[in-house]
């Protein structure tokens, strides 16, 4: 991901490209010299935490990275979008053609484990382009995520701004939590 950005930013003004820095590192642990305003964590990436005590870790790691007053916002899908999803462990086919010599293909499935509150995402994508595939195969365990989330958060110091759903289809709403460190 962060390879993307790097490409994408070069596409910017140079203005833009020098306000931005990436990081590679754990979101759960990790140290920067310096404090933000602004902390997103966006594409419901907390749902790749599995264990209570990363939650905390998380919270207390980019608290402690914030200025006073400063937000940290982040998302992720709700738990009926997940576990009420009549088409959950079944398949996906999805198909792109962009021209002649230039096609997609991916299948993608999602396995919810209820008795865990965990969700597996595989997929398997073909880009083909001029001729040459390439295929790409990734698995994601993820947990489902309820609100109490938001406590853990408000037990790491952080008080709860706001928070709405997004309905991005019958099957997909998306929960956003704006935290604020007083």
């Amino acid at each position: 991901m962060l390879e993307i950005l790097e490409e994408k930013l070069l596409k910017l003004p140079s203005d833009v490209r020098e306000r931005v820095t990436t990081h590679r590192a754990d979101m759960t642990n990790f140290s920067l010299d310096k404090t933000f305003k602004l902390v997103i964590l966006p594409v419901t990436s907390i749902s790749l935490l599995i264990e209570l005590e990363q939650f905390r870790s998380l919270f207390k790691c980019v608290y402690d990275h914030m200025e006073s007053g400063g937000r940290f916002i982040f998302d992720y899908r709700t738990p009926d979008s997940i576990l009420q999803n009549p088409s959950r462990n079944m398949p996906h086919c999805l198909t792109w053609d962009h021209g002649e010599n230039n096609k997609e293909f991916a299948l993608c499935s999602e396995f919810v484990d209820e008795f865990s509150s965990r969700f597996y995402i595989n997929f398997y994508t073909e880009q083909i382009e001029d001729g040459t595939t390439k295929r790409f195969f990734a698995s994601s365990e993820k947990k489902v995520i309820y609100d109490d989330v938001i406590d853990v958060a408000i037990a790491e110091n952080f008080t709860l701004l706001d928070s709405f759903t997004e309905e991005l289809s019958p099957n997909a709403k998306i929960k956003f939590v704006i935290l604020e460190k007083p």
